[in-house]
C-alpha cells in the first residue's frame, strides 16, 4: 500500500541516454546540458510550494537534480537507496525496444536483470521509505535562501545530506505525518510503482523534470489525485 501522504514527484533531467532512448536502468549516467537547465527550471518552480523534505535516489542524474532544486529550497537531500531505478542488467546501454515490454508485461527477465514485479515491490517500499522521512527545517516555513552544498553530484556537508536513509532508521523528531509535501526524485521505472499502487493509469512515459503532485484520497476513500504542477 502506498503511505497516505502528499508528496511531489519529479524524475530526473535529461541525460544523453534518454535523447537515445538507450536502457539506463542502474547504469550511472550523468545529465547533460539540457537535463541540467531542465533541474534549474524545475527548482523555480518548486519554490514556495512548502516543500519539506527531498528524497533522491542514489544514481547520480537523480542525485544531481535533487541537489539542485535543494539549494534553491535550502534542503539537503536524503538518499534512499530503494528508490534506484531497475536492475536491467544486459538490456542496459542498449536501444529500448521490444525486450522492454516483454520484461514488463510478459515477466521476461533477462539474465542478471530483476524481476518486474520484485522492482515494482522494492519501488514501493523506496517511496514509503520516502513519504516516512521526518520534515526538513523548511517545514512550517518559507523556503529559505539556498543552503550551502556541495556541487551537483556530491553529498553537502550538513547533517542530512547525501546520507543513505534505510528503513528503522530515525532522524530528528516528528514522522511521516502532516505539513508540506515530500518531494521523491527518482526515475521513470520507479514511478510505475507509484501508477500500481494509486489506482490509475497515465498514457505514455513521464517526461523529465516535470514535477507531479500527488493528493492521497480522503479516510474514506482509495482515489489519489494527481497534477502536474506548471508556472501558470
Amino acid at each position: 500500500m502506498l503511505t497516505r501522504r502528499r508528496f511531489i514527484f519529479l524524475r530526473h533531467g535529461e541525460t544523453d541516454w534518454n535523447r537515445e532512448r538507450r536502457m539506463q536502468g542502474n547504469t550511472d549516467t550523468p545529465l547533460n546540458a539540457t537535463g541540467l537547465a531542465q533541474a534549474g527550471e524545475a527548482a523555480a518552480l518548486l519554490r514556495g510550494r512548502g516543500i519539506t523534505t527531498i528524497a533522491t535516489s542514489p544514481l547520480i542524474r537523480a542525485r544531481t537534480t535533487a541537489e539542485i532544486v535543494g539549494r534553491s529550497l535550502g534542503l539537503d537531500p536524503v538518499v534512499v537507496p530503494d528508490l534506484r531505478e531497475a536492475n536491467w542488467g544486459p538490456l542496459e546501454g542498449q536501444l529500448r525496444d521490444h525486450r522492454f515490454d516483454a520484461w514488463r508485461t510478459d515477466g521476461l527477465t533477462p539474465p542478471g536483470a530483476e524481476r518486474y514485479a520484485d522492482f515494482i515491490a522494492r519501488a514501493l517500499s523506496g517511496i514509503n521509505t520516502a513519504l516516512a522521512l521526518p520534515a526538513g527545517p523548511a517545514a512550517g516555513a518559507p523556503d529559505r535562501a539556498p543552503a550551502r552544498c556541495g556541487p551537483p553530484g556530491r553529498a553537502g556537508r550538513r547533517t542530512r545530506g547525501g546520507r543513505a536513509f534505510r528503513p528503522g532508521r530515525r532522524r530528528g523528531g516528528g514522522g511521516g505525518g502532516g505539513g508540506g509535501p515530500i518531494l521523491i526524485v527518482a526515475h521513470g521505472g520507479v514511478y510505475r510503482s507509484v501508477l500500481a499502487h494509486a489506482g490509475w493509469r497515465r498514457d505514455g512515459g513521464l517526461p523529465n523534470c516535470r514535477p507531479i503532485l500527488h493528493e492521497p484520497p480522503a479516510e474514506d476513500g482509495n482515489a489519489w489525485r494527481a497534477v502536474e504542477l506548471t508556472g501558470s
